[in-house]
């Protein structure tokens, strides 16, 4: 109140109440202008500068009058749109109730005895249902009368009451007998279903499909056939008579495919081999060959036209094809539609082949076509019997190769059974020693009879005394060899014995190690072995598995430095020399013995006489020199190895 009645300031009551009235009609203004407005500021908002789209040619086309043109020609007037009123299930429901029973009167049934009615007659079973109906008509009429008057039999009679005349009661049963009351939809549907499989006339193929005996199955097929079109839906009907039409034409046509594979397989003597086509082509591109198809159409031929699952069984059973993977994992449909496209062009060869080889369509060039054609046969026999001919021969050679093997086996095996002897007899002289601490014959004995129980009771290989010289032996003159390879030589020389015994008996006899002069590690026998050595070198030279011989030369060897301790072997003539046992030698030895030191200054000279010729190059250069001596020059060697124990061979 200070400040609006300060008496200072030169506003007054009246300013003040005009301001407040101008305020209030600002307000009002501003109020008016909003209520005239139908959509806010920021809907309205537009950065077009108020420019309308919907303007053009000073026509406003937003005006629904300027945008309709009722006079033109593409203009359809659509009309209201009406909403219809949506009823419940429970209205609808009865209103469809009502109609029915608004138009349609029922007729109150007038039901026969049991024994009296008639059964359910489809179009299938072929009842007369016109007359039955007419019939049963005439029975419900009597009866209807019958019970109306109350003249009806008690029920103990019904079962045998008939209310019509005696030959009408057994026209109604004749006509009941023509139907076929035991044959389902389903026998039906298999009936033509097996009539398009097999045909019209195979009554004993259709009688299995159907599950019926032939009998029945005949006197059903006869009635379908003449009485289906005026009995059956006429459009039924003629589906049916359609798919066993195209059923029969399919199994003419297989048939006629299979009586043309067969007289086109029968022209060959051998067709998995022989069989090709002259005439018809076939597309065969990357997919099939002509083994493949040849073998295809056999297959054919043999299981039938259909039979593809037990084409692809033989095809996957067969060793031919095992490798070839695109015919092993070929469908059963795709080999079926190879065979068939086989087929069919064994049947276009056959007709090529009757019309060049019948007398009466002789051409220019048939007669010579069918003389090279006979020429071909001829030619592939011959060759067949030849092929034959070299089979036995290849047949009668395995069995002397076998023949021959045998004996060397024999002669082997005997040979080592008479070293066996031997050894066991220089035992008995020398008092069954074999070097210096090496176990006695007994005590070997009992070892070898405790090492051969095994846990199951079964008898071990192990290696004989007897044959621990072998033994020694290959260890000695093996180098740098396996044990494998070792252990693989002596078995192949004594069968009986185990590899693995012969393994623990190498390793307990020999060490391999690398000593003064080796390039790589070498066998060595141990020094209480080493009188094995000896005793191999009354042993006979026998063929190693190497292919090589197990002499005497090596024995010599090892006698020859059991004696002066030496660790590297000596040349065949030092062992000649000083052992008391000769190894028998070759001609081709004492040529080398002889023209060694010539070879190797002739290898000097060549190189200039500075370096010394590798040991392959003096064998080598002897190898040769052997090679280019005269036949008088090879004759003095035979006799000098012949003077020393050698035998000759017998031609």
């Amino acid at each position: 109140d200070s400040v609006f009645r300060s008496k200072e300031s030169s506003i007054s009551d009246a300013d003040i109440d005009a301001i407040l009235a101008a305020g209030e009609k600002r307000t009002k203004e501003i109020e008016n202008r909003l209520s005239k407005a139908d959509k806010g500021d920021m809907l309205d908002f537009r950065i077009d500068g108020g420019i309308s789209m919907q303007n053009f040619e000073g026509i406003d086309y937003s005006q629904r009058a300027n945008r309709i043109d009722t006079s033109g020609p593409f203009y359809i007037d659509t009309g209201k749109r009406e909403r219809k009123k949506v009823q419940s299930y429970q209205e609808s429901d009865l209103q469809g109730i009502q109609k029915v029973q608004s138009s349609i009167v029922r007729k109150r049934i007038v039901r026969l005895p049991k024994h009296l009615r008639l059964p359910k007659m489809d179009e299938w079973q072929f009842y007369h249902r016109k007359r039955l109906n007419e019939l049963y008509e005439m029975e419900e009429d009597i009866y209807s009368k019958l019970k109306q008057e109350n003249k009806l039999p008690s029920n103990m009679e019904q079962n045998q009451v008939q209310f019509l005349p005696p030959e009408l009661v057994q026209e109604k049963a004749a006509l009941l007998e023509e139907g076929f009351s035991d044959w389902t939809k389903a026998h039906y549907q298999l009936f033509v279903r097996a009539s398009s499989k097999y045909g019209r006339q195979q009554v004993d193929k259709i009688a299995l499909e159907v599950g019926k005996t032939e009998l029945e199955v005949g006197r059903y097929a006869s009635v379908f056939w003449t009485k289906g079109s005026t009995y059956l839906n006429p459009a039924e009907w003629e589906r049916h008579l359609r798919n066993v039409e195209r059923g029969e034409k399919k199994i003419d046509e297989i048939n006629r495919l299979m009586d043309a594979t067969k007289r086109f397989v029968s022209r060959f003597s051998n067709p998995w081999e022989q069989l090709t086509f002259q005439f018809a082509s076939i597309s065969q591109g990357k997919v099939f060959n002509a083994p493949e198809d040849r073998y295809l159409l056999c297959l054919a031929h043999q299981y039938g036209y259909g039979a593809w699952d037990e084409v692809k069984a033989a095809i996957r059973r067969s060793g031919r094809f095992r490798f070839d993977y695109f015919l092993r994992s070929c469908s059963a449909d795709t080999l079926g539609k190879r065979c068939e496209a086989l087929m069919r062009a064994a049947e276009k060869e056959n007709a090529e082949w009757e019309k060049r080889h019948f007398p009466g369509s002789e051409k220019a060039g048939d007669k010579e076509r069918a003389l090279e054609e006979d020429r071909r046969k001829a030619e592939e026999l011959e060759r067949t019997g030849k092929l034959a001919e070299f089979e036995d021969h290849l047949r009668a050679e395995a069995r002397k190769l076998a023949e021959i093997r045998n004996s060397r086996q024999k002669r082997q095996q005997a040979a080592l059974a008479e070293a066996a002897t031997i050894v066991a007899n220089e035992e008995e002289e020398g008092g069954g020693s074999v070097g210096n601490n090496a176990p006695s014959k007994s005590g070997s004995k009992s070892s070898a009879n405790k090492k051969g129980s095994g846990p199951s009771g079964t008898q071990m290989k192990v290696v004989p005394e007897a044959l621990l010289p072998r033994l020694a032996q290959i260890i000695h003159g093996s180098g740098s060899k396996s044990i494998d390879k070792l252990a693989t030589e002596f078995v192949f020389l004594h069968p009986e014995t185990s590899k693995r015994q012969v393994e623990k008996k190498i390793l307990e006899m020999s060490e391999k190690e690398k000593r003064e002069g080796d390039q790589r590690d070498s066998w060595y026998i141990k020094d209480k072995f080493k009188g094995l050595l000896e005793k191999a070198a009354l042993l006979p030279t026998v063929n190693s598995f190497g292919g090589g011989t197990t002499g005497l030369a090596m024995a010599s060897t090892a006698n020859d430095e059991i004696c002066k301790g030496s660790k590297r072997r000596k040349s065949d003539e030092d062992a000649v020399a000083g052992g008391k046992h000769s190894a028998i030698r070759n001609p081709y030895s004492w040529f080398k013995e002889k023209n060694r030191e010539e070879a190797v200054l002739q290898l000097k000279e060549g190189a200039g006489g500075e370096e010394e010729p590798t040991p392959e190059q003096v064998k080598s250069k002897l190898k040769a020199m052997w090679q280019e001596s005269d036949d008088s020059i090879k004759e003095e060697f035979v006799s000098l190895a012949e003077k020393h124990g050698f035998k000759k061979h017998k031609s």
